[in-house]
């Protein structure tokens, strides 16, 4: 669950819906980069679904007694949210390995850290890593040339949908997403994201084919109904709303 606090209530983005805004990103992406890279479908269907595994934690949101709020994914218990991570990656392998193999590299450098909760999930995940290789037969040259470039917009996609989710719209400061000159024929220059207006938010340079509109899922729940019900059942009852940020030059 993404978590921004607004006064007297809290603003909840499920992570699935965060992850749509992730693959509306990189379904507008620049035609050049597909025709250099191939496999659109399949990078795809790895940004829309990256983030499967939260499909049932997000159902019914948790409460974090040290910080007064709810749960976000940054501050989740660490052993359940790798089992979801698990379960999220073996459900998108059994409809396309190829973007499993992207979710599984993404999830393992995401998590980097060394230590010892980490240790099993790095392990099964590297093993799936090289079985999943061996049956799409991917070698070093491919992985240069596809898994490399495919992993980067993944990565890059979700950031700027994390960007957006995360942060109240208007924000009155620019956000540069370092090593995004790799995605694009940019002169070294990386991706700077800046809010022009409540609606709007422009990305130069820009990468997309076109200008576009996302749509972005929520619910708002008052901490005072949060105090009287519990925060499942305050989730339950809230309305499902959502706003619109056009993505411009």
């Amino acid at each position: 669950m993404i978590v921004r606090e607004k006064g007297d209530a809290f603003v909840l983005i499920s992570q699935h819906n965060h992850a749509a805004v992730s693959g509306e990103f990189a379904k507008k992406w620049n035609h050049s980069f597909y025709e250099q890279v191939g496999r659109k479908d399949d990078l795809l269907f790895s940004v829309y679904e990256h983030d499967r595994g939260w499909l049932a934690l997000d159902h019914t949101p948790f409460w974090n007694d040290a910080k007064q709020a709810p749960y976000s994914f940054l501050d989740f218990p660490t052993v359940p949210k790798l089992v979801h991570y698990k379960h999220g990656i073996d459900e998108v392998e059994q409809m396309n390995p190829y973007a499993a193999l992207l979710c599984s590299l993404h999830f393992c450098a995401l998590l980097g850290e060394k230590n010892d909760e980490y240790q099993s999930f790095l392990a099964h995940e590297h093993k799936r890593q090289n079985k999943l290789k061996n049956l799409l037969h991917i070698n070093a040259t491919v992985e240069k040339k596809q898994i490399f470039p495919h992993l980067n917009l993944l990565q890059l996609c979700d950031h700027l949908s994390l960007y957006i989710c995360m942060n109240k719209p208007g924000l009155q400061r620019s956000y540069e997403f370092s090593h995004s000159h790799f995605l694009l024929d940019s002169k070294g220059r990386n991706i700077v994201a800046s809010w022009q207006n409540m609606k709007e938010m422009s990305l130069i340079p820009f990468p997309f084919q076109v200008e576009f509109e996302v749509s972005i899922p929520f619910k708002e729940v008052k901490k005072r109904d949060i105090q009287n019900l519990g925060l499942a059942e305050s989730y339950a009852k809230a309305k499902i709303q959502s706003y619109n940020i056009k993505i411009v030059k």
